[in-house]
């Protein structure tokens, strides 16, 4: 039997403790035994005994001395197996301790140094921004080792990054109600009106004026072409060729498209996102800078030993 882990219960201890005295068990079970035989030898038997009950005899102080010797055993097992836990789980903390202060001996490797700078500048982009966050394209390992290295800063990451993560929600909800509305295909322009849609319902979402009556800057550039004047990000193409009598129930159409996107459960959870937003916001740009600056990087993970080690 293995020895078990710190973590098993005392009882799963108590057993392998047991097996542990197996040999003493046998020995003390055997003498027990004799002792047994020899004071059952002078208990009075029936008169003219047989050898049946001679034998029942012997094997029943045989039993009996070994049921003793067994509970015994067990019940010295059982105390004995929380002090054995408790040095395992000591050995295991000082191998873990020695491990520990052996690789932080020395700073990470330059070139994952370099990588952890590059991320972290990179993730205060996307915070500033309010874009997703972008741990580079080995996002899988990197973005574990990062967070080993900097387990600070984590949650004020996801702090800042949750009105992000709602954002790319809230664009996946207008794609879906824009197919289902047909408005996917010419005349329409959905590679231009989508991003104005998504920024500017964030934009009031965060503004905490969504539901209240929106003036849509449309614009004409001739018959049966349309957009939103944009100052910021230019000018929207929201339709293009359309025959110049339907444009005012396309127009229409638009509008209740975003109503209906404003209203949806994606929006609100842009609102709840900002909450705390801004001092979340902060606090991983602060932390994000920081890391960004830190010459050497003295913290491991488990990307700091292997074939990084010596870069």
């Amino acid at each position: 039997m293995t020895t078990p882990s710190p973590y098993e219960s005392a009882f799963k201890w108590a057993r392998y403790l047991v097996r542990q005295y197996s040999t003493g068990f046998w020995v003390s079970t055997v003498l027990l035994s004799l002792a047994a035989a020899l004071v059952t030898s002078r208990v009075p038997l029936p008169k003219n005994p047989t050898a049946s009950d001679n034998f029942l005899a012997t094997a029943a102080g045989i039993v009996c001395a070994g049921a003793l010797v067994f509970t015994v055993s067990y019940g010295i097992a059982l105390l004995r197996a929380p002090y054995k836990q408790r040095d395992q789980l000591r050995a295991k903390l000082t191998t873990a301790n020695s491990a520990i202060a052996g690789l932080n001996a020395t700073p990470a490797p330059a070139r994952h140094a370099a990588s952890l700078r590059s991320i972290a500048r990179g993730l205060r982009k996307n915070i500033e921004e309010l874009d997703p966050l972008d741990y580079g394209p080995d996002a899988a390992t990197l973005k574990p080792a990062f967070h080993q290295h900097f387990p600070d800063v984590q949650n004020a990451i996801d702090g800042a990054s949750r009105i992000s993560t709602a954002f790319v929600a809230l664009k996946g909800r207008i794609a879906t109600e824009v197919v289902a509305a047909g408005m996917n295909q010419k005349p329409w322009t959905p590679e231009t009106y989508s991003p104005w849609l998504a920024t500017t319902i964030q934009a009031r979402a965060l503004q905490r004026v969504t539901g209240a009556p929106f003036a849509f800057p449309w614009h004409s550039l001739g018959p049966g072409s349309e957009f939103m004047e944009e100052p910021v990000y230019g000018n929207n193409q929201v339709l293009v060729g359309a025959k110049p009598d339907d444009v005012p129930a396309l127009k229409a159409k638009f509008e209740a498209l975003f109503r209906k996107v404003e209203a949806s459960p994606e929006t609100a959870e842009v609102v709840r996102a900002s909450e705390g937003h801004a001092a979340a916001q902060a606090a991983a740009v602060a932390n994000l800078a920081a890391i960004a600056n830190t010459d050497p990087i003295t913290s491991k993970c488990f990307l700091c030993d292997g074939a990084q080690r010596g870069d």
